[in-house]
């Protein structure tokens, strides 16, 4: 597929200053990461569930980089593609650093198939960019800032608590480029096109409540779950981060 660019558009001042942010940010995981600190597993946990919880911490990087390489290539805009090219490079390191913690636990298991059938269908789609950058920049990345803040207050590891603390610096941005993308581009696209986009998310969205709820049944699993009521919450949550846009209320 030919990448035809559209070199005309105006820039966006902010989204170039995360451009600038995203390159003066790279950093190499053998350098930050202190890799000789111990595993330390949470009393009682079973190896499974924690090896699943990074598992699926390293399929979704593994996913995001393929998503972000299609929306790469149906980006009219220069700017919007240069942003993504900076994180599809933070995704792969993630990536990497995810896979490594997990060999360091006996290894990764495979990927939820819930998980699995929600970044095909995101993958597949094939309208207007705004539905994948909402559903990966603003509601995955997200769900994942959520997730790592989570993970770093109650997670006992050492060496877990700092790669998710520098991971969530790469994720900040992404999630931000997703608010101001959508800022810049909610009202270019027809109210038709916008309803179907929503009513895909909020299907997408449901399927991710599920997908987690069912996750983590046992007794001392529990510390990875998150509750229902706080999933059906992020929805909101999670638009309202973008801020107020004439006819993104209707959606909240």
């Amino acid at each position: 597929m030919a990448i035809t660019f559209d070199l005309n558009l105006t820039k966006n001042e902010q989204i170039e200053a995360l451009i600038k942010k995203a390159y003066d940010g790279q950093w190499y995981p053998e350098d930050i990461i202190n890799w000789e600190q111990d595993i330390i597993l949470p009393t009682g946990l079973e190896s499974y569930d924690y090896r699943d919880m990074v598992s699926q911490l390293y399929y979704t990087e593994i996913y995001t980089v393929n998503l972000c390489q299609k929306m790469y290539q149906t980006m009219k805009h220069f700017q919007f593609g240069h942003f993504l090219a900076t994180q599809i490079l933070d995704e792969m390191r993630h990536a990497d650093i995810y896979k490594s913690y997990a060999q360091k636990v006996d290894g990764l298991v495979p990927i939820h198939k819930k998980m699995e059938i929600l970044f095909n269908e995101v993958f597949n789609w094939d309208g207007h960019p705004l539905a994948q950058v909402l559903a990966i920049n603003v509601f995955l990345e997200g769900e994942a800032l959520n997730q790592q803040k989570k993970r770093i207050e109650t997670l006992p590891c050492p060496l877990f608590k700092q790669i998710n603390e520098e991971i969530m610096k790469d994720e900040s941005r992404h999630n931000a480029f997703g608010i101001l993308y959508t800022k810049t581009v909610f009202n270019e696209v027809d109210k038709k096109e916008r309803d179907h986009i929503f009513s895909w998310l909020k299907g997408l969205w449901s399927g991710w409540e599920e997908a987690n709820e069912n996750r983590y049944q046992s007794e001392n699993g529990k510390i990875l779950q998150t509750g229902k009521d706080e999933l059906e919450g992020r929805w909101a949550a999670n638009l309202k981060k973008i801020g107020n846009i004439p006819g993104l209320e209707e959606y909240l």
